[in-house]
């Protein structure tokens, strides 16, 4: 609140003027800056009593996507979409790993990586890693995921500690990290595909 009015996210457009926009990360402080379109703005959010700089997309997603559109599946000729979520704090449990178009009822689960890459087909996947090195893999207790009816599968995680093959990673201040989803298919006989990618810059 600021002289009893409550403050809530916002942007504009010429055709529709002033449009909350709710579900922003943490709690909305203000708005400074918008683009021509109106899909992106920024200002600060107050996150555990902490103000920081914040930007938004009118999609709700943070962070940016490479590797996209991804190799087509049994049931989307542009692939699966990965897309983050919540607040880059590392500090927070609070970022939100989401990926759609998936084939009903499919088993998959996310990695990460420090490093990008673009391997073809690895280990006769219909798809393309695009992380590098040492890739982490969240498979801990109830991170395997399936997609159920709605093809689609999600995860909170905690950014103070990323999986990596030799053990729990906490990330340094300003590192770029990279994620993606591996899952599995029948296009038509039995394989596997990955995501789109998304990388993100953590404070």
């Amino acid at each position: 609140t600021l002289g009893g009015t409550f403050l809530v996210g916002a942007y504009w457009t010429p055709g529709l003027g002033v449009s909350p926009q709710p579900g922003l990360p943490g709690s909305f402080v203000f708005m400074n800056r918008v683009n021509g379109e109106g899909t992106l703005f920024a200002g600060a959010a107050s996150i555990s009593g902490s103000s920081f700089g914040a930007l938004w997309r009118l999609d709700g997603t943070i962070g940016e996507s490479y590797c996209a559109p991804a190799a087509a599946n049994s049931v989307s000729a542009t692939g699966a979409r990965l897309t983050l979520g919540g607040t880059n704090a590392s500090q927070l449990a609070a970022l939100e790993l989401s990926v759609t178009d998936l084939p009903q009822q499919s088993f998959g689960f996310f990695l990460v990586s420090r490093e990008r890459d673009l391997i073809a087909m690895p280990g006769g996947s219909q798809g393309t890693l695009c992380l590098g090195a040492n890739i982490g893999r969240f498979v801990g207790p109830g991170q395997i995921q399936n997609s159920g009816s709605e093809g689609a599968f999600d995860l909170s995680i905690n950014l103070s500690s990323l999986p990596a093959p030799t053990g729990p990673v906490l990330p340094s201040f300003g590192e770029t990290w990279h994620f993606q989803a591996w899952y599995r298919d029948a296009n038509p006989g039995l394989t596997s595909n990955f995501s789109s990618a998304a990388s993100i810059a953590l404070f």
